[in-house]
């Protein structure tokens, strides 16, 4: 896949006419406005220039063109957004593809093809059992035939051998996380004796597969529900099952957010459409981020027991980070879930739903339920907890009043409480989550990886990627690995998170070189990797140092000195 596609896509599909498939764009002189996807406004600030084929936000500052847009607003890798746009473009881009590519589309093929084969298997005689298991939850005919569930047979290698015969080869049957190979060397389906439910992309392209394992095979050894693999078009932190069916009402009515596709097909079932739900993972701000677009209310619900009101907690400290109006639906005692009331008693259902609860008063039922029975230091923990998730509200308001709720709640004198508020360190306000300080880390990046993102966005754009063999010595690891991949001719990795990077590398290879730029931007990054380096050996000297370790304190002395000389060589060198 050559870099022409891009330009070749955007000269097809003019971004104004684009957007409006997401925003209601309102014409401003030559341009166009409408109210920003990405932040909370209540003027519009986000402005589409037909001219440049472009947008801009001035409210928080994002801006770019149609991969951009698409990227952020759908969530999806730039591999996504490019086959997105290509197919909607009706550009033949086979012409473009690299292996990876190659290799992306196979995924997707394999995935339509292996969804039809499980479709059929579920209709077939011998394999009634399972349709039985469907009915017997609750689901109808017509829902199970519009999410396409299917059945894959327990047998060790039905899928695979199908697959082989439409002319994959197994190492492209592997790669989609249909088959695996196992320690003998036989390879065999992934799947077999599971209800199968497709997992659709927001465009319901099926990117893999969830299989629930049918009662009479669960001997407690295999897991009960098992996902496809993460693979080139899956991401499970990334990935929300439904949504492609649901996020025009999530648009309307705020996001209903459940675990599993049973709460979501019995929920949807049941004629509530504004649902989606996570599969097989904790909610995760990558997930939040793709809702974020859609809405600013959500309501949580999550299985009636510990786990789950643990998954509950976690996930209102990690909604809070978006600004997310969070609250919760609590379910009787004696049901687990929202699919098991639906099938009992659907009225007591909708009555629960039209009363959910704020976060604030979930944590109050959680940690204060049983404060009469409580020793004195317990109950000191137990509000310091809810005191720690008043103090993470930015609003002196909102805090304001549930301090009052809480004394009212625990009998407690106002001002002690609002000590003890002005006691907790604010460090320790939210929790954050391995997810957000991971997105931190991305967003961060050090000057010395903005410089290379820029180099290799010139040599991408220019295509003279000989002009870095001397200077990719340079780089961090990561933009070394960046750089072989480019110079290949590769546009992608089975690593996300490089993909991203890579994606950025090519929007800002748009930006054409300007003058000297590029040799300036050589000198700077070898000042930094200089300046890098000697700092990592100075914070070593102060390990050793404390260790009295004299020797590890003369090498490293040495190693400073000629680190020094190598840059003062540099410098002369480049007076």
């Amino acid at each position: 896949m050559e870099h022409s596609i891009v330009d070749e896509i955007k000269e097809k599909i003019d971004i104004v006419d684009f957007l409006k498939s997401y925003l209601d764009l309102k014409p401003a002189g030559k341009n166009f406005k409408a109210l920003c996807p990405f932040h909370r406004e209540k003027t519009p600030s986000f402005m589409v220039s037909p001219d440049r084929q472009s947008w801009h936000c001035f409210g928080c500052g994002l801006g770019g063109d149609i991969f951009t847009f698409l990227m952020r607003y759908e969530n999806v890798s730039f591999y996504e957004a490019l086959k997105i746009l290509a197919e909607k473009a009706n550009i033949d881009f086979t012409k473009y593809s690299s292996y990876e590519f190659s290799a992306v589309q196979n995924i997707y093929k394999l995935n339509e093809e292996a969804k039809n084969f499980f479709k059929n298997e579920l209709r077939k005689q011998e394999n009634k059992k399972a349709l039985d298991y469907l009915i017997s939850r609750g689901l109808t005919m017509e829902t199970i035939e519009e999410f396409e569930i299917g059945y894959a047979p327990r047998k060790f290698d039905n899928l695979t051998i199908y697959l082989a015969n439409l002319g994959y080869s197994m190492e492209e049957i592997i790669k989609s996380g249909l088959s695996f190979k196992n320690e003998r060397g036989l390879i065999g389906d992934r799947f077999f004796g599971r209800i199968m439910f497709p997992l659709n992309n927001s465009f319901s392209k099926t990117i893999g597969f969830t299989g629930r394992l049918l009662p009479e095979f669960d001997d407690g050894k295999s897991g009960k529900y098992i996902n496809s693999p993460e693979s080139l078009i899956f991401s499970k932190a990334k990935f929300l099952y439904g949504l492609d069916k649901t996020k025009s009402f999530i648009r309307l009515k705020g996001a209903l957010m459940v675990e599993g596709q049973m709460d979501f097909l019995m929920i949807y079932q049941a004629g509530v459409k504004n649902v989606v739900a996570t599969s097989g993972t904790a909610l995760t701000s990558e997930q939040l981020k793709t809702i974020a677009h859609l809405t600013d209310k959500i309501i949580l619900s999550f299985d009636n027991d510990e786990a789950g009101q643990a998954a509950i907690e976690r996930a209102i400290d990690l909604a809070n980070g978006f600004d997310f109006n969070t609250k919760i639906l609590i379910w009787p005692k004696g049901f687990k879930d929202p699919a098991e009331i639906i099938d009992k008693d659907k009225k007591m259902f909708f009555e629960i739903i039209s009363k959910p609860i704020a976060a604030m008063e979930f944590y109050f039922n959680r940690y204060l339920a049983k404060k009469d029975d409580l020793e004195i230091s317990e109950l000191n923990k137990r509000i310091k907890i809810i005191l720690r998730k008043i103090k993470a509200f930015p609003s002196l308001i909102e805090r304001d009043y549930w301090i009052k709720k809480l004394a009212e709640e625990t009998q407690f004198d106002e001002q002690i409480l609002r000590g003890e508020l002005e006691k907790i360190d604010s460090s320790q306000e939210t929790r954050k989550t391995t997810d957000e300080l991971e997105e931190m880390e991305k967003l961060n990046l050090p000057r010395k990886d903005l410089i290379a993102e820029r180099l290799l966005a010139i040599v991408v754009s220019n295509g003279n990627f000989d002009k870095l063999n001397e200077v990719e010595k340079y780089f961090s690891p990561i933009y070394s690995k960046i750089f072989e991949l480019l110079k290949s001719k590769k546009t992608g990795s089975q690593d996300p998170n490089i993909d991203q990077l890579i994606g950025r590398i090519y929007f800002e290879s748009s930006v054409g070189e300007s003058e000297g730029e590029f040799e300036l931007l050589v000198k700077e990054i070898i000042k930094e990797y200089f300046k890098e380096e000697k700092r990592k050996i100075v914070d070593q000297l102060k390990k050793v140092r404390l260790e009295n370790d004299s020797a590890k304190e003369e090498q490293l002395l040495k190693k400073f000195d000629l680190l020094v000389k190598e840059e003062l060589k540099y410098i002369n060198n480049n007076i």
